[in-house]
């Protein structure tokens, strides 16, 4: 049973990630799947620190509202 649930969640994730705007996606992915640091993850992405915070801050709270 618990292995269902854990596939339902992890299906729900995938789509709610999906959702996201593609900036956002990919911020989400520079830091939490690949372990960049903000830093590492600004420089990928050619953008300041706080973007990168701000775009990984509305991205789980759209994840998480979902």
């Amino acid at each position: 049973m618990r292995r269902v649930e854990a596939r339902l969640a992890l299906a729900e994730a995938r789509r709610a990630i999906l959702l996201l705007p593609p900036d956002q996606r990919a911020t989400l992915m520079l830091v939490t799947v690949e372990g960049l640091s903000y830093k590492q993850a600004a420089e990928v992405a050619g953008v300041p620190v706080g973007t990168i915070m701000s775009r990984l801050s509305r991205g789980r709270g759209q994840i998480a509202s979902r």
